[in-house]
């Protein structure tokens, strides 16, 4: 594989000091020949994959592109799905290999070593174009929100549209979990009220909007529309993150 000198910038959506590393966890995989271990390196995805019907210890290293939005599970970018066979190597010399195999002028060691906490991107079109069929729950200057279809199927006394929920006088702190901390969880698996739909005190409902993009050029924070929060404010952190929901 070509090394170049000058690795090219694919995408600059990090969270820039936030680095950590997984090569003691690449080595437990590797030693255990149990699955495999995802890691990424410059807008790109890598992962060590066993080759089962093989003989030995074999191994590849795969690799794909990484989609430069955030967006939900099996959702991805035209041409983007696209699994790439790099090398394989002997798993016993993993050492070795790690040491002297070279990605855009970096050892896989230094790599494993440096991994960093991704940042997506989010746009107000990219989200009007991929929100239908999802749901989408953000968190604001720490108050929840939940963007949602309805229907007379699923609520007979709501009429059709998108809405938002907006869990009212709840300050949520998502630094203190994924991605913001590392080998946290998930900031949405403990939001408060996520799991509720029972409408509450703290639960103000805004629709029907007929349109994705209605909604987010008529709901506002602080004088600002969501869409020009989302194309300004996005940054998967304290200010605003978010999370399709299938």
């Amino acid at each position: 594989m070509s090394n170049p000198t000058n690795p090219p910038e694919r995408y600059t959506s990090y969270h820039p000091n936030k680095t950590y590393s997984l090569l003691e966890k690449a080595r437990r995989r590797i030693k255990e020949k149990s699955g495999g271990c995802e890691f990424e390196y410059n807008g790109m995805g890598y992962c060590f994959f066993k080759q089962a019907s093989t003989p030995n210890n074999a191994w590849r290293l795969v690799g794909n592109q990484m989609s430069k939005y955030i967006e939900s599970d099996g959702v991805t970018e035209p041409g983007q799905e696209l699994v790439l066979t790099i090398t394989e190597f002997n798993g016993d010399d993993f050492e070795s290999f790690i040491e002297t195999f070279e990605i855009e002028g970096k050892t896989v060691k230094w790599i494993l070593e440096h991994q960093r906490t991704w940042k997506y991107k989010l746009t107000a079109e990219h989200f009007e174009r991929i929100l239908t069929g999802f749901s989408f729950c953000f968190v604001y200057r720490g108050t929840p929100c939940y963007i949602y279809t309805t229907n007379e199927h699923a609520n007979p006394q709501s009429t059709d549209g998108r809405y938002l929920r907006i869990l009212a006088g709840i300050q949520y702190d998502v630094t203190r979990y994924a991605p913001l901390s590392l080998n946290a969880k998930h900031w949405i698996t403990n939001m408060p009220g996520y799991y509720d739909t029972e409408l509450t005190p703290n639960n103000i409902i805004i629709g029907p909007f007929q349109t994705v993009g209605g909604l987010l050029d008529t709901i506002q924070f602080g004088g600002k529309t969501l869409r020009e929060i989302f194309d300004t404010e996005y940054n998967d952190g304290d200010v605003l993150c978010g999370i399709f929901e299938g």
